[in-house]
């Protein structure tokens, strides 16, 4: 009976303690359930370290500790470490504790647990628990509690609530490291996007920005503010290239909404802020969700304005490059054909003058000749024009005033325009001296009074003026040309039909003319233009339908005294009675040379190449004073002839003729050496001059 009773007592005792034991649980449980603010709010506490200390401050309160700690992984080395320490006095205590744990092999064991374990402590009358920290992803951690022996009372419910806890805690660390990592890489995408230069911006599925990167706002002139939420279409990309509407429903932007696919335009216009608008390449990629659903679009934009930039200067270079193929071409043929033909000019304008000569004052066919040698001379000079054109000839420089080219030209320019079109000067009262060509600026005059009469088909006013205009950084800087010095101008204005846009722009290329078939050869301006450009110069124009127009030539000042330019009818011409050896290859211009020497009183001996003058040299070598050799001669150039007969004798003149010098390696020399030189083709007045000249230096 004792015993029966005995048992029931202790059954009694045994269910009270439970009862007790379970309240206690339910109550701590209740507490817990507030702690789980370290997992339900991860806003709330977003640093591990924070977290346990927070936790160990909340252990204190259901637990009888002695001291507590927890020690967290360092993730680069999976090594431990204590985050957190209760006294803090106690750490070195504890760092011992855990090391000889980890030496023994208790904590590695713990590490597998997922309950508390309850271990002897190093230290005299205490006992460890451990507990690990840990979720299903990864370890995060080991809890480290010390009891003293005389009062431990580990029960059940608090180790319940102790891994209750320890797991709130391991899910809050993960919590914290996920949302820094999210965090980071949060920013990490905010400083890609605030960093790039690419314009970029979310659009929801009714073209509304969602957001949108700096760079974008600085290519608008919006602030970022003033984009999200308005309709981009609306904003940006409202107007065509030609002033009309864009229509909504045709914007490649909204393609991506319509097929769900990415499009990629290279080449379209965005409106500013401020009305202007820039070009823009962009592509438009549709934004879906896991669900496949359309949730909007980002656009990338960027813009393209410097490319464009760069594109039109590969073109201009590109143009450019032919242009100057052209102009090599137009060079190879005048080069081809001048030799030739200025040896048949010469023939002409030889006898022109002397029959000219022969005739009287009042002749009635004296008229003809008249025409036939201005027109020789203008020939002459159109080959002069197309070789200085192609840079295929050495101009002949010299200081000359502007004003005096124009007066000088006027009366043919008359003759050119005909009886319809008025002509007009204004020239400017200055000094405009430049280093010119007077023959090559008067024909580039009469190439553009050509296409000015041309353009003024039923009459009307040209103008010529010169004046002087300083350039400076910023007339180079909006003309897009020329140095920073002082130029004289030439403008020659027409009140004719004008061009185009597009006719201007091509009005100096080779062959390009907008005349009928056998009116126009297309070389008239692009000859000009390389005159002018030989000049160190610069020629534009500026015309418009219906309204003229108007050319003005650059040529830089030079300031020194002028160069008067001798006419024919400045001086007498003089003769004399020495012995000249003439050799030239060319049948008509020796005979013709034969005519003017022999009328100026000089004996001639004839060579027709470079052997048989020599030859005729040594024959007649005391009598000769002066030598006339063309360059170009078979059997030996006139170069060779010189040499060897200096050889013979030392003092012996010369003077070297030729129709075409460039890319002659023997002209080259003769200039370098100063030698004496006349052009083909020549007047009878020019070569008498210059014999006379060359006779007389040094007497």
């Amino acid at each position: 009976m004792e015993n029966k009773d005995y048992q029931l007592r202790s059954m009694q005792e045994r269910i009270e303690y439970l009862e007790e034991a379970y309240r206690l649980l339910l109550d701590n449980l209740n507490g817990l359930i507030s702690s789980r603010k370290f997992i339900d709010d991860p806003t709330n506490i977003r640093d591990p370290h924070a977290i346990v200390a927070a936790a160990g401050e909340y252990i204190k309160k259901l637990f009888a500790f002695k001291e507590i700690s927890f020690l967290l992984v360092d993730e680069p080395d999976a090594d431990f470490f204590i985050a957190y320490c209760a006294p803090e006095y106690k750490r070195k205590f504890i760092q011992q504790e855990v090391d000889a744990k980890i030496e023994d092999g208790t904590f590695a064991w713990a590490l597998r647990q997922n309950h508390p374990v309850i271990v002897p402590s190093k230290r005299q009358g205490l006992t460890t628990i451990l507990h690990v920290l840990t979720t299903q992803f990864r370890t995060r951690g080991m809890f480290v509690g010390t009891i003293e022996k005389s009062s431990l009372n580990v029960t059940d419910p608090l180790l319940i609530m102790l891994t209750v806890l320890t797991q709130n805690i391991s899910y809050s660390i993960e919590s914290a490291i996920l949302y820094k990592m999210i965090k980071d890489k949060a920013m990490t995408l905010e400083l890609i996007l605030k960093s790039t230069g690419e314009g970029i911006m979310g659009l929801d599925p009714e073209g509304k920005i969602i957001f949108a990167n700096p760079a974008i706002a600085d290519m608008t002139g919006f602030e970022i503010e003033e984009l999200i939420g308005k309709y981009h279409h609306d904003l940006l990309h409202h107007t065509k290239p030609d002033g009309t509407p864009y229509p909504q429903e045709e914007c490649l932007l909204y393609k991506a909404f319509k097929d769900r696919r990415a499009h990629y335009i290279d080449d379209e216009i965005f409106w500013k802020k401020d009305g202007s608008s820039f070009p823009a390449e962009y592509t438009s990629n549709p934004m879906q969700d896991e669900q496949m659903k359309l949730i909007g679009a980002v656009v990338m934009l960027r813009n393209i304005t410097e490319r464009k930039r760069a594109e039109q200067e590969k073109d201009n270079l590109q143009e450019q490059l032919l242009q100057a193929h052209k102009m090599q071409a137009v060079g190879q043929l005048a080069g081809g054909v001048a030799h030739d033909f200025n040896n048949i000019l010469t023939a002409i304008i030889s006898y022109g003058h002397i029959l000219l000569a022969k005739m009287g004052k009042n002749d009635a066919l004296r008229t003809y000749v008249d025409h036939m040698l201005s027109s020789s001379e203008r020939a002459a000079h159109l080959v002069t024009s197309l070789l200085a054109f192609s840079r295929k000839q050495t101009i002949n420089l010299k200081p000359t005033d502007v004003n005096r080219i124009v007066t000088e030209v006027k009366t043919l320019l008359i003759r050119i325009l005909g009886e319809d079109i008025e002509l007009n000067t204004m020239l400017t009262d200055k000094d405009a001296i430049v280093m010119a060509d007077g023959n090559q600026i008067e024909q580039v005059l009469m190439n553009l009074a050509t296409n000015a009469r041309d353009a003024m088909p039923n009459g009307g006013t040209l103008t010529i003026g010169t004046d002087l205009k300083e350039m400076d950084d910023k007339f180079i800087q909006v003309h897009g040309y020329g140095e920073v010095k002082k130029y004289a101008l030439i403008t020659v204005s027409d009140t004719g039909v004008g061009m185009t846009e597009e006719v201007t722009a091509r009005i100096f290329e080779p062959f390009f003319t907008t005349k009928e078939v056998g009116k126009g050869t297309g070389l008239g301006l692009a000859m000009a233009y390389g005159i002018i450009k030989q000049h160190n110069g610069y020629i534009k124009v500026n015309s418009a339908l219906g309204r003229g127009t108007s050319f003005t030539i650059f040529l830089p000042v030079l300031q020194s005294a002028i160069e008067e330019r001798k006419s024919e009818t400045d001086s007498v011409v003089r003769g004399g009675t020495e012995t000249v050896l003439l050799a030239e290859d060319n049948a008509e211009v020796r005979e013709a040379a034969h005519e003017i020497l022999a009328g100026g009183g000089y004996t001639i001996i004839e060579a027709v190449d470079g052997e048989e003058a020599l030859q005729k040299f040594l024959e007649n070598k005391e009598k000769i004073h002066l030598l006339i050799i063309d360059i170009i001669m078979p059997k030996k150039n006139g170069k060779e002839i010189y040499e060897e007969i200096k050889k013979i004798k030392s003092d012996i003149k010369a003077i070297f003729t030729s129709g075409y010098t460039a890319d002659n390696f023997h002209w080259k020399s003769i200039e370098a050496e100063g030698l004496e030189f006349i052009p083909k083709p020549f007047s009878p007045d020019i070569l008498l001059e210059k014999i006379r000249d060359v006779l007389d230096k040094g007497k």
